[in-house]
């Protein structure tokens, strides 16, 4: 078992050497992911938006409001009945 001490720091050096035995492949993987991840949640700053990837794949986000007030209209003389949440 590893016991790791916080704070935990990595040198340069063993950043380097981690590089050099990790799969090509693996490591473009891991940064498109990072840079798929960032761009995902810059976008949620937004209030509602859209994006489609170049693979075809739609992401979005709608921000929905509470309502605070609502009504309803009938054709017929009636009166009107107020929802539960009016």
């Amino acid at each position: 078992m590893v016991r790791i001490s916080l704070p935990f720091f990595v040198t340069e050096e063993e950043k380097q050497a981690a590089y050099e035995h990790v799969n090509k492949d693996v490591l473009r993987a891991i940064r498109q992911a990072a840079e798929n991840i960032r761009e995902y949640h810059a976008r949620q700053l937004e209030q509602t938006w859209m994006m489609t990837k170049d693979d075809g794949t739609i992401l979005g986000q709608k921000k929905l409001h509470r309502l605070t007030r609502s009504g309803c209209m009938f054709r017929e003389e009636r009166p009107c009945t107020h929802l539960p949440f009016s």
